[in-house]
């Protein structure tokens, strides 16, 4: 089954449920969290015209929020489902 439980796809898709964006050293970021695939997908948008996908890393069980927090390079993410906080560093090293 993978990472991504495709059988729901046509009720709602990914059902995105948090996104915020950050600066992480000298670039911009855009995170979004999917409930439904329980991870975060990663976007380099420090050139807003041309978004580059960085990476999609797994989180808690239905994640519902994001945050971000530059100063200490970390994103935080809360899974309602799991009661879980995932909390990923090195952010500037994602690419």
């Amino acid at each position: 089954m993978g990472l991504y439980p495709d059988e729901r796809s046509d009720v709602r898709g990914i059902e995105v449920e948090g996104i915020t964006a950050a600066r992480f050293g000298t670039r911009d970021y855009a995170f979004a969290v999917s409930e439904r695939g329980s991870f975060v997908a990663i976007y380099d948008v420090t050139n807003p015209l041309a978004p580059k996908f960085v990476q999609i890393l797994p989180t808690g069980k239905g994640p519902e929020s994001v945050v971000a927090i530059p100063d200490r390079n970390l994103l935080v993410v809360a899974a309602e489902k799991s009661g879980t906080l995932t909390i990923i560093g090195h952010i500037t090293d994602a690419r």
